[in-house]
């Protein structure tokens, strides 16, 4: 049994229910971001086989969570699932009928980009350094002021195509010589060659010659006395001199993205940088001396002897390995956009605590220790945090003689049951956060969602799936509250990636008896969060209130 579900949060009226039975009633539908389902149900993806990230939210109930659209491929109109007893049913992405406004889209790759680029500043040897084995423990206080210092007061952020602009002999420098003078090879061709320029034949020519008329060589030339012979040729259209065709493509492209994130800074010398090498690499490839050499198809994954050996050649094939490997993570981030803005979202929720605790003073606020954060090397569907690494508990009013403490985790049933057992009812709120507060035998927790509308949808549906975000968790807030004897869920909150600059987004909806939803657009850029961290204080301070 299985159920498809809108808001993440819908899992918590379906999962106090019996799962609603569309096993076989349906062959196609429109897509679903995540589906409830039995735990013994099997859910596959029909193209590759693979099976789904899922989270238990009850004792029999998972939320199995759905790749979006995809950049190109079997994947990019719709996806198809296999399901137990050999059914399938296609999720389809997109509306037959529905024309997309290319502008929005734009507006999508810029919000999309900023949040990938930002992620992968944190995993990068500025911050975590995922990539050294032996790199030292980091911690949050540590991370949160990377994220906000600014190196020589230069607004723009770090990237790749920063690094490849501040060292022209990486790339710019070896392309220009390459484009200048590219390495040339003596193709061997058939074609029509006078008797008397004729150096080399093979058996195809000697065929060629036996079936002309005449008897003699001069009779089988014919008038214009030529044969058919092999000629050397030189020619440019190499692998190696395709590579850095398609290298400063790539180039162009990344530094385009990077200059369009940076639109509204106008001194920095990091964004002047990539402005040159954007110039820079849609000039060279267009030399006389370089235009006969054709761009690849798809990218080069194997290099030759010349990529490895010839030292121009090898920095070029060094540049491009990394822009291909970002090319190939943006595709592969593309289809998990919630779940990477969900990882995003720690970062914001993190710095906003640090930002509350300084407000309530260490006397009122204590942190039990500092936690480190630990990157992966390679995402797992979005996700590159090691569970479990928030920072946290907190005591409040430790002066007190009834302190109470915060605890802010994960909202999986594994992050809960390995606080306490006696935490894992709260599964069912399938949150992405929690904040959980206890004081004098009273529960209350704050589940955060992470919510990013969906690119592929029109924007009339894109304005009604926000418009009816909150009056949909009030409710499910309200059936939580009601089953549930031990836990008092007095707020909920969005973080949404509001990429359109949506106008029907409520920003709180006030329920009476002490309940509030509240949405926080989010900034994708790490550096606005500092200008506006009390405006996002209100969820935390309602939690507290009406503990004495």
């Amino acid at each position: 049994m299985w159920h498809p579900i809108k808001y993440p949060w819908e899992a918590i009226e379906i999962a106090s229910k019996d799962i609603p039975d569309l096993l076989g009633k349906e062959k196609k539908t429109a897509w679903y971001s995540q589906i409830v389902a039995g735990k013994k149900i099997k859910i596959t993806n029909a193209v590759t086989g693979n099976r789904f990230p899922t989270r238990a939210i009850s004792n029999k109930s998972i939320v199995i969570e759905l790749p979006g659209p995809a950049l190109k491929g079997d994947m990019s109109r719709a996806i198809i699932l296999d399901l137990d007893h050999g059914k399938q049913i296609e999720f389809s992405y997109f509306d037959e009928n529905n024309t997309h406004d290319k502008s929005e889209m734009n507006k999508y790759e810029l919000f999309f980009d900023t949040i990938m680029n930002g992620m992968l500043f944190v995993l990068s040897k500025e911050c975590l350094n995922v990539k050294n084995y032996k790199s030292k423990n980091k911690y949050w206080h540590e991370v949160l002021k990377k994220l906000h210092e600014n190196k020589e007061d230069d607004p723009g952020k770090y990237a790749l195509v920063v690094e490849l602009s501040e060292r022209p002999f990486h790339l710019i420098r070896p392309v220009d010589r390459i484009t200048e003078n590219p390495k040339r090879i003596l193709q061997r061709i058939h074609d029509q060659e006078r008797i008397q320029k004729v150096r080399e034949i093979d058996i195809k020519c000697i065929i060629d010659l036996a079936r002309r008329p005449g008897r003699l060589l001069p009779e089988k030339a014919g008038p214009k006395q030529r044969i058919l012979a092999i000629k050397r040729m030189e020619n440019i259209n190499t692998l190696e001199n395709r590579v850095t065709r398609h290298c400063c493509s790539l180039a162009v492209k990344a530094s385009k993205r990077y200059l369009l994130e940076h639109e509204n800074i106008q001194k920095s010398k990091r964004k002047e940088g990539v402005k040159k090498l954007q110039k820079e690499c849609k000039r060279l490839p267009n030399k006389s001396t370089f235009s006969s050499v054709l761009k690849l198809i798809e990218p080069c994954r194997q290099p030759n002897y010349t990529l490895m050996e010839n030292a121009d050649y090898y920095k070029v094939w060094k540049a491009y390995v990394q822009l291909v490997r970002n090319e190939d993570l943006r595709a592969e981030l593309w289809q998990w956009n919630r779940r990477m803005w969900v990882e995003y979202c720690a970062l914001f929720l993190v710095d906003i605590l640090k930002a509350f605790q300084s407000e309530m003073t260490d006397k009122n606020m204590i942190e039990i220790g500092k936690k480190t954060i630990f990157g992966k090397r390679k995402h797992d569907s979005g996700f590159w945090f090691v569970p479990d690494a928030l920072p946290g508990p907190f005591v409040l009013e430790s002066v007190s003689s009834t302190p109470g403490t915060l605890y802010f985790i994960q909202g999986d049933q594994n992050s809960l049951t390995n606080l306490s057992e006696s935490l894992s009812e709260l599964s069912s709120l399938n949150a992405d956060y929690l904040f959980i507060y206890i004081r004098n035998n009273e529960n209350t927790v704050l589940p955060v969602y992470g919510i990013i509308p969906h690119h592929h949808l029109s924007k009339s549906n894109r304005d009604k799936y926000i418009h009816d975000m909150l009056p949909s968790l009030s409710r499910n807030i309200r059936t939580f509250n009601t089953v549930s004897s031990d836990w008092t869920c007095k707020n909920g909150w969005v973080l949404l990636g509001n990429w359109d600059q949506n106008k029907t987004m409520d920003n709180i909806q006030n329920l009476g008896k002490g309940i509030k939803c509240w949405t926080s657009a989010v900034d994708p850029d790490y550096r606005q969060w500092a200008g506006n961290r009390e405006n996002n204080f209100g969820p935390l301070r309602n939690i507290f209130s009406g503990h004495n």
